[in-house]
């Protein structure tokens, strides 16, 4: 087990009592004097502990009273009621009669409250003053109990005739519900117990001191505020309630965290990058001396943003790293950081430490197929235990996520959660390597979303950005980076953030820049909104779209429809000095527009194409005529060389260039996921087979002598034995299924003497234009060798689709 990716935390037992209502009690009941001290603020209203029971009781009895027909302790009630010191009591009043409480926001979007609320079928739903709910005409609502908050709070004079039976076990107490990565919204369960236990390692794990002020700033709707405001609650440790206007704003809020000594916060890495840079220009960083733990969940936190923490505070601050999802009752591992150094030292790579386990928790790392991978390798994160969720209300959304768990022998627990993020084991810490949903496939690329804003946060000139893939349309991807910068022109910082990828990136990772002033966040969690900024994207390329092309023929207009359309772009921006690369083309869509081209009668050679250095060029080469001219033969240029492979002593280059070229570009080996260690397997069999005669080339680099392309040719009568692993059995199968007859059928019109040319790759890493330049060479020089050497013919396949182009346009 030492060598295998697993982790678990300590075993503990679980806190007594186990419900959170009963856990109140017993604590006020305890520490009268402490609860009628202390309390929660709310802008200028205190509600002492002692005051907050007795109107939680209240709500208790008024809920039983006014919702006669329905049996609580297995219902679920929803509550629209704003931040408040009668939100809390009107929390707890409900956990009292045995239901479960379903945060909801009555002016979000009406067809997610509506679908919420058809799913969950709530006893009731509680509302204040502020509550759509009150005056919303919308027939959908008439089906529901509508209660007042003001009404359940209500001190009724049967209330000391009211003895209804306080319910004890460990049910339900909340359903919350969260989008993920399906975009459809899901209820997740969460019992007692499981807040308990997170609570509970909060508390021993950080223990409050007697001087200690929290503060409630998240949204009902996010699993997060369970914990801001139960955690101090039921320690009763005196809250503060900031409100949503006032936690958007840093200067407000500095000003609140500063004006009552907040000693604890917990907030987003996009919130605590706001407060910082606020803190920067308005040197006010002495005024938050007694905020000495600071907690950062819910999105990736960055080392520049955790340096950048330090560099600000050195008095004893801390911050913490925590890893979770709604699933996992916000937090089910930690890290944390004592100053500059400790974040040097947990920095794995590109990622920060995610630490380790809560209390009775347990964390393993999976292949696809749920077995544990050894250490050091990346896989999907799974978790088990005490902080996971029972599931979700809908049980349709649990398949591949909450499963049996198959490890139940060394954790002892149930359910295993498959979280969707990617980590390794590094030591005894687990480092985050990305979402599956992250991990995205760009015409067949596999895409590292965390990779691209890594490189773009580097450039001086940006001071936040975000990376998003955009699904415009069924077959149709675009990565879009948004950024915000200082005071530097923006053509300049383009220019930094383009040169930077270029230089790191390869061409199908580059993604399409869009500048941005504010950074967009959700109302409700502080977390980046990504549906605005897909909104920016549309809008910045609908602008250009706007005007009009009056200065174009009608010819020209239709050949930049087409590469628009290709593209994913307006029109007009496709009518710049830019060429069809710079504009985000690959040698796929380049394939699409020239076929799409040739419908209309327009036609261009692959060569011409890519050669363009505008888009002007590529219509100025289109010709109406059906007749595309093909060279003959391409010589060598300047910038490459062609050498025969048994010349070349970099046999390593050639075999990784010929893997990463196939494993990612070419559909078979994509389609059936063959990895590169399976590929290696048969590329190094088929290259030693290669060098043995002279057919086979490479082409270099002129400037370096780097190997950038590789051709394999045979004599197709020779013998080739070759290894391969057992993933790539249905494709030979399958080329050897389509050749023989061909090769039958050339034989008996008398071509028998064959050139075999088995493979041709070339560097992913070059530009798009390069690629099919060297493909062209490669092709020409194949004709070459053929001719020379007495072949009749040249035999291939073509899986890749800018080949078979060729082949069509050159009536091959």
């Amino acid at each position: 087990m030492d060598n295998l990716s697993v982790l678990h935390g300590p075993r503990l037992p679980s806190p007594v009592p186990c419900r959170i209502d009963d856990f109140f009690l017993a604590k006020v009941r305890e520490n009268e004097d402490t609860a009628q001290r202390r309390g929660i603020i709310c802008g200028q209203h205190f509600l002492s502990y002692s005051d907050l029971k007795v109107r939680a009781d209240r709500v208790r009895h008024n809920l039983h009273r006014l919702v006669v027909d329905t049996v609580l302790e297995t219902s679920i009630v929803a509550v629209d009621v704003q931040p408040s010191n009668d939100l809390i009591a009107c929390l707890l009043g409900v956990l009292e009669t045995g239901a479960a409480f379903l945060p909801v926001d009555s002016h979000s979007a009406i067809n997610r409250v509506k679908r919420i609320l058809n799913e969950v079928k709530p006893a009731c739903i509680i509302i204040d003053s502020s509550s759509a709910f009150s005056h919303d005409s919308e027939t959908v609502w008439s089906s529901y109990k509508v209660v007042d908050i003001d009404v359940l709070l209500n001190d009724s004079d049967s209330h000391s005739e009211f003895n209804a039976q306080r319910p004890s076990q460990d049910t339900a107490a909340t359903v919350i519900y969260t989008s993920g990565s399906t975009g459809n919204p899901k209820g997740v369960t969460l019992k007692h117990g499981t807040i308990m236990n997170r609570l509970h390692w909060q508390w021993e794990n950080l223990p409050f001191q007697s001087d200690e002020v929290c503060c409630f700033k998240t949204s009902l709707l996010f699993v997060d505020s369970l914990v801001e405001v139960f955690g101090a609650v039921l320690q009763l440790q005196p809250l503060v309630i900031a409100k949503k206007h006032v936690v958007r704003d840093p200067e407000f809020f500095v000003d609140l965290l500063a004006a009552v000594k907040i000693t604890r916060l917990t907030l987003v890495p996009s919130l605590l990058r706001n407060i910082l840079l606020y803190l920067t220009v308005s040197h006010r960083v002495a005024e938050l001396s007694t905020l000495k733990i600071w907690i950062s969940n819910s999105e990736t936190l960055r080392y520049g943003l955790a340096k950048m923490f330090f560099q600000m505070f050195h008095n004893n601050e801390i911050l913490f790293n925590f890893y979770g999802s709604t699933e996992s009752m916000a937090d089910i591992t930690y890290e944390v950081f004592h100053d500059l150094d400790d974040v040097e030292q947990k920095y794995f790579g590109d990622s920060m430490s995610l630490g380790k386990p809560l209390q009775n928790t347990s964390l393993y790392i999976l292949d696809e197929n749920q077995t544990i991978l050894p250490k050091g390798e990346i896989g999907q994160i799974g978790l088990t235990g005490r902080n996971i969720a029972e599931g979700y209300l809908n049980q349709s959304f649990q398949e591949n996520t909450f499963i049996s768990n198959t490890f139940q022998a060394l954790d002892g627990y149930p359910r295993l959660f498959l979280s969707g993020d990617f980590g390794r084991i590094v030591g005894e810490r687990v480092v985050f390597e990305g979402r599956r949903d992250l991990q995205v496939k760009i015409r067949g690329q596999r895409v590292n979303i965390m990779e691209i804003d890594k490189v773009i946060g580097e450039s001086p000139f940006v001071s936040w950005s975000h990376v998003l893939c955009h699904q415009l349309s069924d077959a149709s991807k675009v990565i879009v980076a948004y950024y915000k910068t200082g005071n530097a022109k923006r053509t300049k910082v383009e220019s930094d953030i383009t040169m930077r990828c270029q230089q790191c990136l390869p061409c199908y990772m580059r993604p399409k820049l869009v500048c941005v002033s504010d950074i967009p966040l959700q109302t409700h969690s502080g977390k980046v909104d990504g549906i605005a900024l897909r909104k920016l994207y549309e809008k910045a390329y609908k602008r250009q779209s706007s005007h009009e092309l009056t200065h174009v023929d009608e010819k020209s207009r239709k050949i930049m429809n087409i590469l628009a359309l290709n593209l994913n772009l307006p029109t007009q921006a496709v009518y710049s000095k830019k060429s069809f690369f710079e504009l985000g083309g690959n040698s796929v869509n380049m394939v699409s527009s020239i076929v799409q081209l040739q419908q209309h009668n327009l036609h261009i050679a692959i060569e011409d194409f890519s050669r363009a250095n505008t888009i002007q060029e590529i219509i100025n080469g289109i010709s109406e005529s059906n007749k595309v001219s093909i060279p003959k033969e391409i010589t060598e240029t300047s910038k490459y060389k062609i050498k025969q492979l048994n010349e070349t002593p970099d046999n390593e280059k050639i075999i990784r260039i010929f893997t990463e070229s196939f494993i990612h570009k070419e559909p078979l080996d994509v389609l059936l996921g063959v990895t590169s260690e399976e590929f290696e397997i048969f590329a190094e069999s088929l290259y030693n087979a290669a060098i043995k005669d002279s057919l086979s080339m490479v082409v270099t680099d002129s400037a370096n002598g780097e190997v950038v392309a590789g051709d394999f040719l045979f004599n197709y009568h020779s013998e080739i034995a070759v290894r391969h692993h057992q993933s790539m059995a249905p494709i030979l199968q399958l080329m050897r299924d389509i050749e023989d007859p061909v090769r039958k059928r050339l034989e008996s019109e008398g071509h028998h003497n064959l050139l075999y040319n088995f493979c041709l790759c070339v560097d992913l890493n070059l530009q798009h234009d390069d690629q099919v330049r060297l493909c062209h060479l490669m092709e020409g020089q194949t004709l070459k060798v053929a001719k020379e050497n007495g072949y009749s013919g040249v035999l291939t396949n073509n899986t890749n689709p800018v080949t078979q182009v060729r082949c069509l346009q050159a009536g091959r």
